[in-house]
């Protein structure tokens, strides 16, 4: 089967590594995979282009060079022709020319929804596309737009509903293995000069809103209710970046807090894995994803992560790794003290989360490729 892979344009965040390792998993399984990215900085992703970041984030997860002959529209068209499935990434914000053409293709179309955002369904409806499936990462996300009305007509509504699928692409687990057998201690004091002894918490993903950033803030801002930072060294490391003006913001409350001195912003990174791997905490605010990525790496990475309790991170924290979900700022530090403050804790937490992620991940991948074939 010849499936090509499209999200434009490419940005650097985890829409593209999930895409990257899909596009892995689907060649690993013997699949005539192809995948290409659009590197205009156009509409509502201008401000996310790094092409040459980019170029090596790929290069880094796929061990492969990306041509550039897969950043061109030609290189799309050519390939729409002769596959048999396609499956779109922000469709929304495709050219013309290339939504015309997945319009008049025979392949079959499947739209990826990645969280709450109602326009991936509705733009490829009112644009005339014909859907085999819309694929939801979660089914939290799945349940959100199945009590959505996409029709007045009930019977109408429910033959687009007939589409909905609950499928997310796996992590490729062969990207982790490598970075798993380092020691971390030593690794980040090496190629990150953090001290062995320091307590490093990491905030991974695009500084935005949606990400809230002023309440990891207050988490680690929290800490100091129990010890100084003497008796307990503590840094907070944001990984990725963001608009100035509201980096700028998020710094300005650092600073309103007094803890300036004691918050690392690290920008983008073309390969978060190490980075990941190098903390002894992650800290997931962000509300709205529905089954994160940054979650899922840091499992895999056995980085024991604190994420807010609620939509999409109960289906990755549950059983003895729930303990980790947290419900506001207070209740967050005390877990991240916990890990920090107990050698014990801290492996036990990273041996659960571990194992169930692996479990998830090959039930992803399955479910993924038993749906491609799904007549």
């Amino acid at each position: 089967m010849k499936i090509g892979l499209l999200r434009p344009p490419a940005g650097i965040g985890g829409a593209e590594a999930t895409m990257i390792e899909l596009y892995q998993t689907l060649k690993e399984h013997g699949e005539d995979a192809w995948i290409a990215f659009d590197s205009s900085k156009k509409g509502i992703f201008a401000d996310f282009i790094n092409k040459d970041l980019f170029e090596k984030k790929f290069e880094r997860l796929s061990g492969l060079n990306i041509s550039k002959e897969q950043f061109s529209e030609e290189y799309v068209l050519k390939n729409i022709i002769d596959s048999d499935a396609l499956i779109l990434l922000q469709y929304r914000a495709f050219p013309e020319r290339i939504r015309t053409k997945v319009k008049s293709s025979k392949a079959d179309v499947y739209i990826y929804v990645p969280g709450k955002n109602t326009p991936h369904v509705t733009v490829p409806m009112e644009d005339g596309l014909k859907v085999k499936a819309f694929l939801f990462n979660s089914k939290e996300t799945l349940k959100y737009h199945l009590n959505i009305k996409y029709s007045k007509d009930p019977y109408a509504d429910g033959l687009i509903k007939k589409k909905f699928r609950h499928a997310h692409p796996p992590l490729f687990l062969g990207n982790y293995t490598e970075v798993n057998k380092v020691d971390y201690k030593t690794y980040r004091f090496q190629h990150f000069k953090i001290k062995k002894s320091e307590f490093s918490i990491g905030v991974v993903g695009r500084i935005q809103p949606s990400k809230r950033p002023f309440e990891a803030l207050d988490i680690f801002k929290k800490l100091e209710k129990h010890y100084n930072y003497d008796a307990f060294p503590r840094k907070l490391y944001f990984y990725g970046g963001g608009a100035k003006e509201y980096v700028a913001e998020v710094k300005q409350y650092a600073k309103k807090l007094k803890i300036e001195h004691k918050v690392v912003f690290c920008g983008f990174s073309p390969d978060v894995r190490f980075r990941i791997k190098s903390m002894d905490s992650i800290l997931h605010c962000c509300v709205m994803e529905s089954l994160s990525r940054g979650i899922r790496e840091a499992m895999v990475l056995k980085t024991p992560v604190v994420a807010y309790d609620g939509f999409g991170n109960r289906s990755l924290l549950g059983g003895q790794s729930g303990r980790l979900l947290y419900s506001n700022a207070d209740q967050a530090s005390i877990i991240l003290l916990k890990i920090g403050t107990s050698g014990k804790v801290k492996r036990q937490f990273s041996t659960s989360v571990y194992n169930d992620i692996i479990n998830i991940e090959k039930k992803l991948g399955r479910n993924y490729l038993d749906l491609l074939y799904e007549k």
